[in-house]
């Protein structure tokens, strides 16, 4: 399934236990390119996204809500392209117990040239267990995150986190707000391209 220029708002699975405010796929794996998820709450998993096998670009994630994964929960992080994400943006979202921004698990949940910082959540307030960087990241605050760096990244800790710097600016009906100027990942992303999709390991192909 391939979902472009789309913007998902105000969605609401927070009555019982439910899980994806937005778009629940436990099974069925989706591109999603110049998307926006804001105001999308739930009660149980992925307050925008509960999902396995996804490929999100050039998308922007802004206030929503959930107990685990405020933005993207990650429902099977060990799969092969579990979450391949690059070129986002994930700020302002809330979870009420953990991974205020991702909830990833493991080496296929992949992150590129992307700005994961000013969530809030009691535990891993921008991103809970293992994420795998191809760089050029902003992590705002990697505390319960484990989250390799390498070329470009700029990585805080709760001692001393980094501010998204994104002005206050808050997405209205632009499916898409990958940067701001004010940022300091501007200065760091992707030399002399947009990104590219970031590459995850797939199951071989059978003959």
């Amino acid at each position: 399934m391939d979902i472009r220029d789309s913007a998902f708002g105000n969605n609401d699975a927070s009555l019982g236990s439910q899980n994806g405010g937005a778009i629940l796929s436990p099974g069925t794996g989706f591109t999603c390119t110049r998307c926006l998820f804001v105001l999308n709450p739930t009660s149980g998993t992925g307050g925008a996204i509960c999902a396995t096998g996804m490929t999100i670009l050039n998308t922007t994630f802004v206030l929503n809500r959930a107990a685990s994964g405020g933005a993207i929960y990650v429902d099977v992080p060990g799969l092969p392209n579990a979450l391949s994400l690059g070129n986002a943006t994930i700020s302002g979202n809330e979870a009420t117990a953990s991974g205020g921004g991702v909830r990833g698990g493991g080496t296929s949940v992949v992150v590129k040239n992307s700005i994961i910082a000013g969530n809030t959540a009691p535990t891993g307030p921008n991103c809970v267990s293992a994420v795998t960087s191809q760089g050029y990241n902003l992590i705002g605050n990697n505390a319960g995150c484990t989250f390799g760096t390498t070329t470009g990244d700029q990585v805080g800790t709760s001692g001393s986190p980094i501010a998204p710097g994104l002005g206050g600016a808050r997405p209205t009906t632009a499916v898409s707000c990958p940067r701001w100027r004010s940022s300091p990942a501007a200065q760091r992303s992707t030399p002399g391209r947009r990104a590219a999709a970031p590459t995850s390991r797939r199951r071989p192909s059978s003959s």
